[in-house]
């Protein structure tokens, strides 16, 4: 199974970074991850965009920096259990699988909602009523 990252989050509930990917099918997945990790995606975000977070701090990064969707990127996840950007200039950067070493959170609307809340879904009225957002 191919996932691919879409954005990082931050869930107020339980104070933790969320990543959010998603299958082929625009299935969602919710992964929360240790603050550390998400400063590993987002090193490779800036990495494949030749630098352009250059000017945050990541070891300080904010509720606010999370929310407001600063952090996009496209990292694909491998079934090896590790990450590579697309490009392949990003190269292997990250040695730590999102599946094992995170969860998929039991209630998906809690995330939706807080996603609804800030502006980041749109209705796809497909078969299944899929969310999805870029």
């Amino acid at each position: 199974m191919k996932l691919k990252f879409k954005k990082i989050f931050y869930d107020r509930s339980y104070n933790a970074p969320v990543a959010v990917l998603r299958d082929k099918n625009y299935d969602f997945y919710f992964f929360r991850i240790s603050h550390d990790f998400a400063v590993k995606i987002l090193d490779a975000i800036e990495n494949n965009n030749g630098g352009s977070i250059g000017t945050t701090n990541k070891a300080n990064l904010s509720l606010t920096d999370y929310i407001n969707g600063e952090y996009r990127g496209e990292i694909e996840y491998m079934d090896n259990g590790k990450i590579y950007c697309q490009e392949r200039s990003c190269g292997e950067i990250i040695y730590r699988s999102v599946i094992d070493d995170s969860y998929i959170d039991a209630s998906p609307k809690i995330f939706f909602k807080f996603l609804e809340d800030n502006n980041e879904l749109y209705y796809n009225s497909g078969e299944n009523n899929v969310y999805q957002y870029c």
